[in-house]
């Protein structure tokens, strides 16, 4: 889709109307026209058709934020997003990989030094756009945040990676991100295991490399599914993959850059090897740099945020109005199993933007049915679940903390617990704190004192 001519409105949301009046006067005062909104959906369907030269979001709404976030993203609007909001910050938002930049500034400034900030924001708007848009890892659970640490690292490195779990967890999608994520330009080449021939990787290998006119750029050889790869030709992929470090070299006139593989399988390939069906040295040789994609039924913090990042793009994608789902959709996907991961999550959103609504899926057999309606009973019941300790866990805490007493064992636990509970009933509340406090049935004061606490931010 071509970029559209930037103009000189500047986009407000608020759902206050006293805080809409106030950057309507003052933004004015600057000779630039403004278009408020009070409601998210409207807000992003008219994003792209006005072409703002910035967008300001005042909320203290962690959820609303990633959705303004994700909204920009799917619609490739490159102007500067600035939140304003006196307990939201850069901490805990991931924006590496958009092409725009994100500014959080407090509400309890000055009003000459805040609206000096946006006008600054706003006069240093030239040339953004420029940078390319790479895929977004997206959530907020430790291993989630733990791979996205590791990629950096991944990146720069020459050394074989092979992405391990279960189909729909995104493992291709972390293969792509580190073919883009790094220093020089990359080409990704994918080669799908189960369609491996002898005389396709003995007679072709360099031919394709060479159609593709990579010149000097960096070469990423994708095998998706290894497990897959026939016992007869694993010799041929092993020496490959040996070989890699020397094929710049060997191959100087052809100005044939760096190579490097990336592999990802869903069977355990431990056990095949076991048994003889893979080799054990292209199996160690695949497996320098390990990467596990967990599945989403251990990370349904992240259910939401998916949710809201699927329906947005989806919208995007076909230029329909965006649909933010309902608390009831939330709760029902929050209870679901999800065997097909997040690819199955991805089509479920999908299938409420193309229908408009949620019935399509809330009336589906497949999805369970929410026991209660009781939102306080959902949150409470599901934490409390999820944050119990596994058998083995209190088996490895113990050991390792021998001279401890239960005592302090056990506060270290509902401590956990505790952060967990204020984190969903926070997100259950679009991060109100009054709401929240009253949710978990604990005063204000209490609320924020907890939130200090934790670092909940």
């Amino acid at each position: 889709m071509p970029k559209q001519v930037t103009t000189n409105t500047i986009i407000v949301f608020s759902e206050s109307l006293a805080e809409r009046d106030f950057f309507r006067s003052r933004i004015n005062e600057l000779g630039l026209s403004t278009i408020c909104f009070e409601k998210e959906a409207v807000c992003f369907d008219n994003v792209r058709p006005i072409s703002p030269k910035i967008v300001i979001v005042q909320t203290d709404s962690k959820q609303i934020a990633w959705r303004f976030i994700f909204a920009l993203y799917a619609l490739d609007v490159s102007c500067p997003l600035l939140f304003v909001s006196d307990i939201l910050e850069i901490k805990g938002f991931i924006t590496g990989g958009v092409n725009f930049p994100i500014h959080f500034i407090a509400r309890h400034n000055q009003v000459d030094r805040l609206m000096a900030i946006i006008s600054d924001i706003i006069g240093r708007t030239d040339g953004i756009g420029s940078k390319q848009q790479v895929p977004l890892l997206l959530g907020q659970t430790d291993s989630i945040r733990q791979i996205r640490s590791m990629l950096p690292s991944i990146a720069k490195s020459r050394d074989p990676v092979l992405v391990t779990g279960e189909k729909g967890t995104g493992k291709e999608l972390f293969v792509r991100l580190v073919a883009k994520s790094g220093k020089n330009e990359n080409v990704l080449i994918k080669i799908d295991c189960s369609e491996l021939i002898p005389a396709l990787l003995t007679n072709g290998w360099f031919e394709k490399i060479k159609r593709s006119e990579v010149g000097s750029k960096t070469i990423t050889i994708f095998f998706d599914g290894i497990h897959l790869i026939p016992s007869q030709i694993q010799a041929e992929v092993l020496l490959a993959v040996e070989e890699a470090d020397n094929w710049k070299d060997r191959n100087e006139s052809s100005g044939l850059g760096d190579v490097r593989f990336l592999a990802t399988t869903e069977a355990p390939v431990e056990d095949l090897v076991r048994n003889g069906q893979f080799r054990k040295d292209l199996y160690y040789r695949l497996n320098v740099i390990p990467v596990f994609m967990p599945p989403l039924r251990d990370r349904k913090e992240d259910i939401a945020l998916l949710m809201d990042y699927f329906v947005i793009n989806a919208a995007a994608g076909r230029d329909k109005c965006v649909m933010i789902p309902s608390q009831k959709a939330r709760e029902t996907m929050y209870r679901y199993h999800w065997p097909g991961n997040v690819e199955e999550l991805k089509t479920y959103m999908r299938r409420i933007s193309m229908a408009g609504n949620e019935s399509c899926i809330l009336a589906n057999s497949i999805m369970p049915k929410v026991r209660s309606k009781n939102t306080r009973e959902f949150f409470l019941n599901s934490s409390c679940l999820d944050e119990l300790p596994k058998h083995h866990e209190i088996k490895s805490f113990l050991s390792d903390t021998s001279e401890l007493s239960l005592k302090y064992i056990c506060e270290e636990f509902v401590s956990r617990t505790e952060k967990r509970l204020m984190q969903k009933a926070l997100e259950s509340t679009n991060w109100n704190r009054k709401k929240a406090a009253k949710l978990l049935d604990i005063s204000y004061k209490s609320m924020l004192n907890k939130m200090k606490t934790y670092d909940i931010v």
